[in-house]
């Protein structure tokens, strides 16, 4: 099923429904389970840390992740017509000279295929662009002066525009690199505009919105929640305060309906709330109690309902969903036997009224697995995407 994606495009499902994921139908059996991957044994190689997800040209799934080998590994959900879902992995190399440290992101824009952004232990940004079936590595440096810390997200413009990718600079300011129109470009999108305590904390979540419109979340070292969004072809800040208790953690973000930009955070309680935005005044939703909350595993939305769903893993290893509204939680059997050991995020994509969710987890069998589902029925299952080759 070759699919047009809107990532703003989702889930109608009641709490009954959604309720209803946590049993698999008889249609959906659970597959047996392969051997596991037993790193440096041929031809395993382990992936040990996610580098970003992405429905690449609207319909095909890919998880990048760096490989116990040093190489970036791309899982790409090769779909046919009776929906089978297979994952091939592809291996994109590495930055020449370096080594990846950490995630900044991808995405598409809708094209055939991702812009990934990494940093390298060099303090750099490095993009990886494929053409044909080979990958191209591509420096992207660093602004004068500034060390690269952390990434805060990837989002490009629909359908082909030139992505921007976010990172914190060791001057404590957010920035961003984008595509001028002859060049890319570093911009200062500075920080929260607080008195007191300044400077960003942690990220919360990037999105587009009206496909256009880059926005960022993130959580202020005042332990507050803030936004950031290019509005007239200058950066404005907006804060979006707390729920009561203080902001812990974001869990991710999405633009409800593609146009309301909305971001999951636990507070400082172990409640999950989320924050929605008009441009101009806020709400926030209580979602759920989740005291066990460990981890984010990646948010997803859409459909005319406008519904948030916020997957996390729990202390325990379960994977867990919250959907908003009404914000009922629903824990899907993990694959028999295993737990789930880390979260590589998640992606929606398909027509509104056929929307499908792939939440990618590593289990505790060194597998990449992925919780597949469509959101308007309680179907869903679980994929075994193996491990890399070397």
């Amino acid at each position: 099923m070759h699919l047009f994606t809107r990532r703003f495009g989702a889930a109608l499902l009641s709490s009954a429904a959604a309720l209803a994921l946590t049993t698999p139908t008889a249609a959906w059996a659970e597959p047996a389970q392969a051997a596991a991957c037993t790193p440096g044994v041929p031809p395993c190689v382990e992936i040990v840390q996610p580098l970003g997800v992405d429905a690449s040209g609207g319909s095909t799934p890919y998880v990048f992740a760096k490989g116990s080998d040093g190489n970036v590994w791309a899982g790409v959900v090769e779909r046919d017509a009776a929906d089978t879902n297979t994952v091939e992995w592809r291996n994109v190399g590495r930055p020449a000279g370096t080594t990846i440290d950490a995630a900044v992101g991808a995405d598409s824009g809708g094209l055939d295929t991702p812009y990934l952004f990494v940093r390298a232990a060099s303090g750099e940004l490095w993009m990886a662009t494929q053409s044909g079936t080979s990958w191209t590595w591509t420096n992207h440096s660093r602004p004068a002066g500034v060390w690269l810390q952390g990434g805060y997200g990837v989002v490009a413009p629909q359908f082909g525009g030139r992505p921007y990718a976010f990172v914190k600079g060791s001057d404590g300011n957010l920035w961003a690199r984008s595509w001028s129109g002859s060049g890319w470009t570093w911009t200062n999108v500075g920080q929260p505009p607080t008195t007191g305590t300044r400077g960003i904390a942690s990220a919360g979540g990037a999105v587009l919105v009206q496909q256009t419109r880059p926005t960022v979340f993130v959580k202020g070292n005042d332990e507050d929640l803030w936004l950031v969004e290019l509005v007239g072809g200058a950066w404005k800040w907006s804060r979006q305060g707390r729920p009561g208790a203080a902001v812990k953690a974001g869990y991710g973000a999405a633009a409800l309906n593609g146009t309301t930009p909305t971001a999951s955070v636990l507070d400082a309680g172990g409640a999950l709330w989320s924050r929605s935005w008009n441009g101009a005044s806020g709400t926030w939703t209580k979602l759920l109690a989740a005291p066990n909350a460990h981890s984010p595993a990646g948010v997803t939305s859409g459909g005319t309902g406008g519904q948030l769903w916020t997957h996390f893993r729990q202390n325990d290893g379960r994977i867990m969903r919250s959907m908003s509204p009404p914000g009922g939680g629903a824990s899907p059997a993990n694959p028999a036997g295993l737990g789930i050991n880390a979260t590589y995020g998640a992606i929606n994509f398909g027509y509104s009224e056929v929307l499908e969710n792939m939440v990618f987890v590593k289990g505790s069998d060194k597998h990449l697995w992925i919780l597949w589902s469509v959101t308007a029925t309680a179907d869903f299952r679980w994929i075994d995407g193996g491990f890399p080759t070397a």
